[in-house]
């Protein structure tokens, strides 16, 4: 079994040739089918008298060149479609008894590139795609940034807390001596009300002398 690999851009047209590897006898039937993706797919059914059977979705999209008795037919199929896309294979039918004997031909993997079409550059595809690019690439970004002020936030919190201000220490190292040494003169320029004294109420110094009399 020969199997092909073709790559056609939409809208255009591919050609399937299929050969009967028996010799000796004439075939009664042939099918081209699609067997992937599922279910599998009969494309066409040919009969001795040359009837055409085509399954609705190839509907007159299908062209059959060739004798099914001299066992090569030519198949094509015009103006693919993305769903088109497929692994085809030809099927010769033998008579025999009990039942007729199936017989595998060549083998078509076809890949139809929706993006590329046959007469133009399919550029009105290209918005939506670069639309979700687009917005990933934005919401990759804003991730990135918000981690990395989360990072830089937390490393500040961490510093403020190792080294605190020098200025707040000092401040704080004044107010400690301050407050813990004994009051060496005591502020007398606003004395308490309750406590203030009147003149005769001061106390009278007395000082001792020695007076000479004559």
């Amino acid at each position: 079994m020969h199997s092909v690999y073709l790559k056609k851009p939409e809208e255009s047209s591919v050609e399937i040739i299929c050969g009967a590897k028996e010799k000796g006898r004439s075939p009664i039937g042939f099918y081209l089918k699609r067997r992937y993706p599922l279910p599998e797919t009969e494309v066409i059914f040919v009969d001795t008298d040359g009837q055409v059977t085509e399954h609705c979705a190839y509907s007159g999209r299908i062209g059959v060149r060739g004798q099914l008795s001299a066992r090569l037919l030519n198949v094509s199929i015009s103006r693919l479609q993305g769903t088109d896309a497929g692994l085809y294979f030809c099927q010769f039918i033998y008579a025999a008894h009990p039942s007729d004997v199936q017989v595998p031909g060549n083998e078509l993997f076809l890949f139809v590139d929706a993006g590329a079409l046959g007469d133009g550059c399919g550029c009105s595809r290209y918005p939506p795609l670069l639309f979700t690019i687009s917005a990933a690439v934005g919401l990759l970004l804003l991730v990135i940034i918000g981690l990395g002020a989360a990072r830089c936030g937390k490393a500040c919190n961490c510093e403020s807390a190792q080294f605190p201000n020098p200025i707040y220490e000092d401040m704080t190292a004044v107010k400690r001596a301050v407050g813990g040494a004994p009051n060496q003169h005591p502020d007398t320029s606003h004395p308490d009300p309750g406590t203030r004294s009147t003149r005769n109420d001061r106390p009278i110094c007395v000082h001792t002398h020695t007076t000479n009399l004559k």
